[in-house]
């Protein structure tokens, strides 16, 4: 079935398919820096060699006039012994990094109840953590990837610095399958990590 006007509809678009990036990465890093983001989505994965359940929290930063509305994910291992973490000192190490991320969301991790099983996407914590301004810290690590010669570009959650905390009116979405349980997805190699 033909479509009325199709192509001087696609000319007036012309200029910005020209203009288009096809070798930009959407899963890219912002440059190094602090931006101010938003918890938008909580989701879960399971590594597909290890086995391994992940929590994935997806930030949308705002007020950058460059990477206005970029997702960044912050990716936690929630069994690393499945992915090397052999000693109670590496889990604890794993845990903390976590555990940090949580308080700085405002889920309230000494409070009697909690226990690790309450991070699932959908749970009573995230209920006043979803939609929280907080400041997220890219930085490029010392590690470098071997594929690029690059150096690994990482984000970290730090506490919000902004004077209010603008209302987002858009949806929330909680990742939870409608099946329940683990999504399956790529294999991640560590932990905490950013894609």
């Amino acid at each position: 079935m033909p479509i009325d006007n199709l192509e001087q509809r696609l000319a007036n678009l012309n200029e910005h398919f020209q203009k288009a990036d096809a070798s930009a990465d959407p899963f890219a890093l912002p440059e190094p820096g602090s931006y101010n983001a938003r918890l938008r989505i909580v989701d879960f994965f399971e590594a597909k060699a290890s086995g391994a359940a992940f929590l994935k929290l997806s930030f949308e930063i705002f007020g950058s006039p460059d990477y206005e509305g970029k997702t960044v994910d912050i990716v936690h291992c929630l069994e690393p012994q499945r992915i090397g973490a052999a000693t109670p000192d590496q889990i604890e190490m794993k845990f903390g990094f976590l555990k940090r991320d949580l308080e700085l969301l405002g889920v309230d991790t000494t409070e009697d109840g909690f226990h690790l099983g309450l991070v699932y996407p959908g749970s009573a914590i995230w209920d006043s953590a979803l939609d929280r301004a907080v400041a997220l810290t890219i930085y490029d690590a010392k590690k470098i990837n071997e594929s690029t010669g690059k150096p690994y570009r990482n984000a970290k959650i730090e506490p919000y610095i902004g004077s209010d905390m603008p209302v987002v009116g858009t949806p929330i979405e909680t990742g939870v399958p409608s099946g329940g349980g683990m999504v399956p997805s790529q294999d991640i190699p560590f932990g905490p990590c950013i894609f």
